[in-house]
């Protein structure tokens, strides 16, 4: 079965929506839009039982796929931690073997991966899109207001091409999320 490629828009009060959670009577009282170019959508196979519900370009248009989950994969991520208590992320820590009586040590001593989990909620309060920090444009810009000191967190969306070599280098604290174009966003 072939991927949905737009399964979100926004309506005419710009609130992102999910086709998921359309209905029939929804389609016909809302107006939608894509998160992508802006251009006018439709819903599709709302309540059918042989195609999957999705929107379509009410018009040919030039849209990017890119451009598409570039731009929902920040809304779903700024939303999510505007309205969660938490927002947590999770990345492997490696670690060499500590003990100094292994004869392996630091030779052939096997490396390990441990997960770890951080909060992102308990440093920062703030997360603004597309902000400008030391000259470089952040995707997603988590910041604390209580306590202006404290070094931001870039949050960077790779859909195609990841962040620039001279970013990664600048000394700021940057995630990068890598999302795949066949994958579907489930908000």
């Amino acid at each position: 079965m072939a991927d949905i490629k737009y399964k979100h828009a926004y309506d005419e009060n710009g609130k992102l929506v999910c086709i998921d959670n359309i209905s029939k009577e929804d389609r016909k009282s809302h107006k939608y839009t894509c998160v992508g170019c802006g251009n006018p959508l439709l819903p599709r196979a709302i309540g059918s039982k042989y195609r999957r519900a999705h929107f379509y370009h009410k018009e040919e248009v030039v849209c990017s796929g890119e451009t598409y989950l570039h731009k929902l994969t920040k809304q779903v991520i700024k939303h999510k931690f505007e309205t969660e208590p938490t927002f947590y992320i999770e990345y492997n820590v490696s670690k060499k073997c500590n003990n100094a009586e292994c004869k392996y040590r630091n030779v052939r001593c096997r490396e390990e991966h441990s997960p770890y989990k951080v909060d992102l909620k308990k440093y920062y309060d703030t997360c603004t899109e597309e902000s400008v920090v030391k000259g470089y444009i952040a995707d997603l810009l988590l910041t604390n207001s209580k306590k202006p000191e404290l070094e931001p967190t870039l949050i960077e969306v790779c859909v195609s091409h990841p962040c620039e070599e001279e970013k990664r280098n600048s000394g700021l604290r940057i995630i990068e999320i890598t999302i795949k174009m066949n994958k579907i966003f489930l908000v």
